[in-house]
This record gives structure tokens, sequence and C-alpha cells, in this order.
């Protein structure tokens, strides 16, 4: 008879609920607001080089898109892929 081991992953904001479950925690990585901006515009714009390509009045919209996922790699990554299928206007 084999033995195999189960794991449970738990994700959460809340510290005390990783800690009431006696689980291993691991703090996600936050980007400085810099490099959210820079992953935000590559993903955006599906670019390597960043410099230039959001439109002027585009800026301060995504500047302020990319500091609300506070820094999370995955959130910013993700958010990015959805609007580089949109066009590059604001919409009223």
């Amino acid at each position: 008879m084999s033995s195999h081991k189960s794991r449970v992953l738990i994700t959460t904001h809340n510290q005390e609920i990783a800690l009431h479950a006696n689980a291993k925690l691991h703090e996600p990585y936050h980007f400085k607001p810099k490099e959210s901006w820079k992953l935000f515009l590559r993903k955006t714009f599906q670019v390597k080089s960043t410099r230039g390509v959001c439109p002027k009045e585009l800026k301060n919209l995504g500047k302020n898109i990319a500091a609300k996922y506070k820094g999370l790699p995955l959130a910013i990554v993700v958010l990015g892929g959805l609007l580089s299928r949109k066009e590059n206007t604001i919409s009223s």
C-alpha cells in the first residue's frame, strides 16, 4: 500500500487565518511603483521597451491602475493582458 501526501493551499490577505491553520506563510513579492508601471506597460502594450509607448492622455489613468494592485505582479500581468485587447482611448 503506497502512502500519498496531500497538501492544502490557503490564500488570504488576513495573516490571522493562516496562523490559525498552523500553516507555513509565504509573503508574495510586491513590486515598487516604478517596477509595477514598467510591467503594466509591457503587458498592456505588448512591448519589450516601455519608453514612450503609453499615450499622454492615458498615462495618469494607467499609473493609477498599476498602483491600485499594490505591486502584486500577477494582478498587474492579468489586467495588462486584458487591457492589451482594448483600444488605446479613454471612453466616457
